[in-house]
This record gives C-alpha cells, sequence and structure tokens, in this order.
C-alpha cells in the first residue's frame, strides 16, 4: 500500500466533519485554488433575489437563461490551434 492509500483510508475514517476540516485545510494550502467567502455568493443571492420581488421583469425564463449560455459558449473549431 502507498503512502497515499495509507492517507486515503485513514481520512476516509474520520467522521464526516473531520473530514470537511481536512479537505478546507488541503484547499486552503493550495495557492491555485481560489477560494471565496460564501457570505458573497449569499449577500449577491439576497440582493438579487429582492430586486426580483421589486420588478419581476428582471427575471429570466429558462429558455432565455439557456439561450444565454449558448451564445457563451465558443464553438469547438474556434478552440483548434
Amino acid at each position: 500500500m502507498t503512502a497515499f492509500d495509507s492517507i486515503l483510508v485513514q481520512a476516509l475514517a474520520l467522521p464526516k466533519e473531520e473530514r470537511e476540516w481536512l479537505i478546507q485545510d488541503l484547499l486552503a494550502s493550495d495557492d491555485s485554488v481560489p477560494l471565496q467567502s460564501d457570505d458573497d455568493g449569499v449577500a449577491e443571492a439576497l440582493r438579487r433575489l429582492e430586486e426580483g420581488k421589486r420588478d419581476p421583469s428582471v427575471w429570466l425564463s429558462h429558455e432565455e437563461f439557456l439561450a444565454g449560455v449558448r451564445g457563451l459558449r465558443k464553438p469547438k473549431s474556434a478552440t483548434l490551434p
């Protein structure tokens, strides 16, 4: 058994809460992983919810959302050299 396998077995045996702490610590140790505060996303979601309550015209239908996402996607041929 490799060191990785041994660590993995031990990590998976931890209680859920301790695994979550381990995950947070591992992610925080990697500078290439951008970590953001959950509060930022929640605050933005609440702001948009209130905006939609005041002015329902700002909401997108499912079809409008998908059309917008499709418009953002680049054709596969655009990614070829």
